[in-house]
């Protein structure tokens, strides 16, 4: 579910709301050369898809239904603000 690029916000949710953490781990990872400052201010992108993919990869799977939630839910909140309507899953839709 999560994909590119990061938004701070975003990374925040899943950090659990710690915005010192996530400032921390995002310029860390950007000092390290593995992010870049993507094309809006505040978005992060990896530098290659193979790292997005092993960071996704060292998640365990346990973990994921959780992480997935908080992006869910982030993200719900940030249309609801937007003033849009969710969006119904296309799989939940009547035919």
């Amino acid at each position: 579910m999560l994909e590119e690029p990061l938004s701070h916000g975003l990374l925040e949710a899943i950090i659990a709301d710690d915005a010192e953490l996530t400032e921390a781990l995002l310029w860390e990872a950007t000092r390290q050369g593995l992010l870049h400052a993507g094309p809006v201010p505040g978005q992060f992108s990896f530098v290659r898809r193979l790292l997005f993919e092993t960071a996704y990869a060292t998640i365990p799977p346990s973990q994921r239904q959780d992480l997935h939630a908080r992006i869910a839910t982030h993200l719900l909140a940030q249309m609801e603000t937007m003033g849009r309507l969710p969006l119904t899953p296309w799989h939940t839709t009547p035919t």
